[in-house]
């Protein structure tokens, strides 16, 4: 099977010799619990690229303001996702 790396974490596929595309293996083993810690440690870093995005803003760095949203932008999304994960009620499908 030949093995592609894509992106820059740890994310391979595997393409077996019928052309079927293999996943990474996945574990299922986190518990409830790690999961909503991983929630308040994504809300704790939001509310600090907040912080720096509005005292980019403020003081005009516009590309420190940038990166800032854009990673808030990101971890609202892994949020979202976390949220979805655990079946928290009102939380829509993250990708839609």
């Amino acid at each position: 099977m030949a093995r592609r790396r894509l992106g820059e974490v740890n994310f391979d596929v595997g393409i077996d010799d019928s052309n079927k595309i293999h996943g990474p293996l996945r574990h299922y083993n986190r518990t409830d619990s790690e999961i909503e810690d991983m929630i308040e440690r994504v809300m704790a870093r939001l509310y600090v690229l907040k912080g720096l995005f509005e005292r980019a803003r403020a003081s005009g760095e516009k590309s420190a303001a940038m990166e800032a949203a854009r990673n808030w932008k990101a971890l609202e999304g892994v949020s979202q996702a976390l949220r979805w994960a655990l079946a928290e009620e009102g939380v829509d499908h993250p990708l839609y």
